[in-house]
């Protein structure tokens, strides 16, 4: 006998007799859109001259958030125009509710990482819960192999 419809048809009854609360309905119906949508929709990149260039002409859209570690933050980071905002959130930290309220809702928010894979990652869940996320391309290690603006 194939138990394995008997489970699934377990889980899928379960499932419907389990009352969502407002918050986790809207985070089913996010992130059902966001896998629904066109290759086009999904998570944004954003390559080092259009961001050279965005922080030149200081879009006010931005919000950089690095989050790497706070000792690799302070060794190197984007140099960043004062009246952009720029937060280092560890990828270990980032999803807590306290820091997730740090994040704005209302500008494009690049996300840095070492080389991009973690950004990766990390975006898609971002613009689920509602957040304008996109991806530095090649991360921090493109931007200073390019020789773009830095600090320490």
């Amino acid at each position: 006998m194939d138990y394995s419809l008997v489970v699934i048809s377990l889980l899928v009854s379960c499932l419907n007799a389990y009352a969502f609360t407002d918050r986790e309905m809207v985070i089913i119906e996010e992130a059902d859109k966001f896998f629904n949508i066109s290759n086009k929709e999904k998570p944004r990149m954003i390559d080092n001259d259009t961001l050279r260039e965005r922080l030149q002409k200081g879009d006010l859209k931005l919000f950089i958030l690095d989050v790497r570690s706070e000792k690799d933050y302070l060794d190197k980071r984007i140099d960043v125009p004062k009246e952009i905002p720029m937060m280092n959130i560890s990828q270990n930290n980032l999803f807590k509710e306290s820091n997730l309220h740090k994040l704005p809702l209302d500008k494009d928010i690049v996300i840095v990482c070492y080389t991009d894979g973690l950004a990766n990652k990390i975006i898609p869940f971002l613009n689920i819960v509602g957040y304008r996320a996109m991806v530095l391309t090649g991360g921090i290690e493109r931007w200073t192999i390019q020789g773009l603006p830095s600090e320490k």
